[in-house]
């Protein structure tokens, strides 16, 4: 199932997040993770358009186990991670940067 969940959201996604420059899909026993690296895109449009699409695909969305969720399935989340690096900043001013919210 996992499967089929995957290839209903990639294409969505790939039809409606701007500049996805590369997609990585994986799948685990019973759950599924994808990675979307839209570089020339803000981070908040790209979490609005992948939020937006998660939530509008949930309907042609196989059914899921009915005890995990009341829908069946675990809706999606966001998770950003971000690598920071400079040749002339320290790594505690790096630490500072990447910290402020």
């Amino acid at each position: 199932m996992s499967k089929r969940i995957i290839f209903i959201s990639e294409r969505a996604m790939t039809t409606t997040v701007n500049d996805i420059e590369h997609m990585e899909s994986s799948r685990l026993s019973g759950s599924g993770d994808q990675d979307l690296l839209p570089p020339r895109t803000s981070i908040d449009a790209a979490v609005a358009q992948v939020t937006a699409i998660s939530q509008t695909i949930t309907h042609v969305l196989p059914p899921g186990d009915p005890l995990r969720s009341s829908s069946g399935l675990t809706p999606p989340r966001s998770i950003l991670q971000l690598g920071l690096g400079s040749k002339t900043l320290s790594e505690q001013r790096l630490y500072d940067i990447g910290s402020i919210s």
